[in-house]
């Protein structure tokens, strides 16, 4: 009789059952935490973005990624943006303690910039010219930075000439379609509480940027009374509009990207971010997006619009309700601003009255005329700048500045490719048009909608 083979001891039995007691727990909690990174990759963008915005809106009490120095920063604040899948900026975001905020700030500079600390002044020279920008971070408790990094950012006068055409007769912070805001608020004074303000705009242009500024610091009274108080919940502040914030708005009203929103699309003010296209077209041949076309990964083909046998260099976008084509990247940027700027963009009769109540606000003037732009943008829809209670980063009543990064998760690139406000003011200070040879520039110029471009300073 062959021998049966022996049962395991009681002992044995335990320690393997304990085993894969152990083996199944790991395994849960691998496939739990690839979860959360898909899940918090979104929510993370908008936590970095609130950051970004306390930080930059008080002055530097936050300063984090913002004090990393330009070379290291390949991304752009752009519409800034998570995914199109984010919730709205009303999600709860973590807060940095002064001491760690103000230290955070220290180390990312000095990483890059080895000068020594300075309190700029007008007894050493620092100062002059720069006291706006030395304001902003002195409100968020920054007191010392780093003479080196300092020395970089340029003077105000400068940044003016190189974010404003000298052909432009409107000085900047520029905001087109004023005349709506009546309107808006006429059709929603039945029930003012249900009001919204939502960014929208093209790929890299800043919109998560936006969202934060509004989120913290604009605020539909209404909306807050009907939450007895609590600004958090009812800031009235959208992540983004109902059709998605980089879908064309011939979507409006036939797609919405949230099923369960409480309000329809005539509730919602949509806050449109334009870019200077020249920059604007540089950040998409480093993050395309949804967008596609012929060698936009080669440096030197990315930015033709048209191809060696003269043919336009075709661009087809990829959006969530669906897919839109254009001639070129320039023509791509015509078509997406012309649905928001002129009455009836595909009858090219040239009527700019307002399709419907919208704002077109620029990407340069929401870096450097951040408080100015909010509390405009805020009032047309009937709202008022104020200060939140779970905002612990601020002095009440002062303006929250977004200094970190507004951007985090999949799809924006490593941390230390993200800039924040002080790298903006390093970054986006110069004429964009410097960075292409002649014949690109006169290219594009063909191309570009004149009238859109010098409404918008950009000639």
């Amino acid at each position: 009789m062959k021998n049966q083979p022996k049962p395991l001891p009681q002992k044995h039995k335990s320690d393997q059952r304990l085993l894969y007691l152990i083996i199944f727990f790991l395994v849960k909690g691998m496939i739990t935490l690839a979860f959360l990174n898909l899940y918090m990759g979104s929510k993370l963008e908008i936590m970095e973005q609130s950051l970004a915005e306390m930080m930059a809106t008080m002055g530097g009490n936050s300063f984090h990624l913002a004090s990393q120095h330009r070379s290291t920063n390949n991304n752009d604040i752009k519409s800034a943006l998570i995914f199109d899948t984010a919730e709205n900026a009303s999600v709860s975001r973590p807060v940095l303690s002064k001491n760690d905020a103000h230290q955070q700030f220290f180390n990312a500079t000095t990483k890059h910039f080895q000068g020594g600390k300075i309190t700029p002044n007008n007894s050493n020279g620092s100062l002059p010219g720069k006291e706006k920008l030395w304001y902003i971070l002195t409100t968020r408790n920054i007191t010392e930075i780093d003479a080196n990094y300092w020395s970089s950012v340029p003077s105000w006068d400068v940044i003016l000439n190189g974010i404003q055409s000298p052909l432009s007769t409107t000085q900047p912070p520029i905001i087109h379609g004023l005349e709506t805001c009546e309107l808006f608020q006429q059709y929603t004074s039945a029930n003012p509480s249900n009001r919204r303000i939502a960014p929208a705009g093209l790929f890299n242009t800043g919109t998560n940027y936006l969202s934060v500024l509004l989120d913290y610091n604009c605020q539909n009274p209404h909306r807050v009374a009907k939450f007895h108080g609590n600004a958090k919940r009812g800031h009235g502040n959208e992540w983004e509009v109902p059709w998605g914030k980089h879908t064309p708005p011939h979507f409006r009203g036939s797609y919405s990207k949230n099923s369960k929103a409480e309000y329809t699309p005539e509730e919602v003010l949509p806050i449109v971010l334009v870019r200077n296209p020249y920059g604007w077209m540089k950040s998409m041949c480093k993050n395309p997006y949804a967008a596609k076309w012929g060698g936009m990964h080669d440096e030197k083909s990315c930015l033709r619009l048209k191809k060696e046998n003269d043919e336009w260099n075709t661009v087809d976008v990829n959006f969530g309700p669906g897919k839109t084509h254009h001639k070129s990247l320039a023509h791509f940027w015509n078509d997406w601003y012309g649905e928001y700027f002129y009455k009836n963009f595909t009858s090219h009769d040239g009527d700019t009255t307002a399709p419907f109540p919208r704002l077109i606000i620029r990407f340069e003037d929401i870096i450097f005329f951040p408080r100015e732009v909010t509390e405009k943008v805020c009032k047309c829809a009937g709202g008022v700048l104020g200060h939140r209670q779970d905002d612990k980063d601020v002095v009440h009543g002062k303006f929250h500045y977004v200094v970190r990064s507004a951007k985090a998760g999949m799809g924006h690139g490593p941390a230390s490719q993200r800039n924040g406000l002080v790298d903006s003011w390093i970054r986006y200070s110069d004429d964009p048009r410097k960075n292409y040879d002649k014949e690109t520039v006169t290219s594009v110029e063909d191309v570009l909608d004149s009238t859109m471009v010098e409404t918008f300073g950009y000639r």
